[in-house]
């Protein structure tokens, strides 16, 4: 017998089952650990498209599936940002905005 969280239940278990389905990207908003109408949608989404019964219910599988599929599915980037490398010239800042080649030569009072 494994652990079994369902529809209505409140748990460090759903807060688990949260946590993997935003890991995910499955589910967006607060990790609360109630189990209400957001994460059982969620749920139902991954559930279906990994092929497991009992869409409207965590089981041992459930978690175990969860698991497995965090380590080999990749949450999307929104963009990648390029860092400075060590030695890199700062850009000249004023005010939080970048300053153009131009206005970077004259002194700002």
């Amino acid at each position: 017998t494994g652990r079994i969280v369902d529809r209505g239940d409140f748990s460090d278990d759903v807060r688990h089952l949260q946590l993997s389905l935003v890991a995910l990207g499955s589910l967006g908003g607060t990790v609360d650990g109630k189990f209400g109408y957001n994460t059982y949608k969620a749920l139902f989404g991954f559930k279906t498209r990994a092929g497991l019964p009992g869409a409207g219910y965590a089981d041992q599988a459930t978690f175990e599936a969860l698991a497995d599929a965090e380590l080999t599915e990749a949450v999307p980037v929104e963009e990648e940002r390029t860092l400075p490398m060590i030695g890199d010239e700062p850009e000249p800042v004023r005010s939080g905005i970048s300053l153009g080649e131009d206005e970077a030569e004259t002194p700002v009072s």
